[in-house]
């Protein structure tokens, strides 16, 4: 996301990085305890920062036709799987564009990087290639 946002440095850090890691850490592991539904940065969130939003108010109206979206459950639970594959697929090559950028030779950034991008094609689920991510990060 701060790739995105235009905050990275010359040295491809931002400002309080350590600290935006732990945060989003803590915030899963206590909405986990809390019994709330997994909290975590997607790529989802990018399109927010590229259409110009910076502030809460782009969070509190997609929060708002969110809940509007609860009424319309059943009809997208209709949906077959295989009619949501392709929006699927589209998600995996945006999420493979950043590869190029990795540093492979760097233990800390590659190996984690490569077990999130091990995990979530096997698993088929993001949230687990993120926690990879994020577990093998501070590992």
């Amino acid at each position: 996301m701060v790739e995105i946002g235009g905050f990275i440095n010359e040295k491809g850090d931002f400002e309080d990085e350590y600290l935006s890691y732990m945060v989003d850490v803590s915030s899963t592991i206590v909405g986990s305890a809390l019994g709330v539904s997994t909290i975590a940065t997607f790529i989802e969130s990018s399109s927010r920062i590229r259409e110009g939003g910076r502030m809460g108010i782009t969070t509190i109206m997609f929060g708002l036709y969110f809940m509007l979206s609860l009424f319309f459950t059943p009809l997208f639970a209709s949906v077959p799987p295989w009619a949501i594959g392709h929006s699927l697929v589209m998600a995996r090559v945006m999420m493979i564009k950043v590869v190029k950028d990795i540093e492979w030779v760097n233990v800390k950034e590659g190996v984690p990087t490569f077990i999130a991008m091990l995990l979530m094609p096997l698993i088929e689920w993001n949230y687990w290639g993120n926690r990879g991510l994020r577990g093998s990060k501070f590992a």
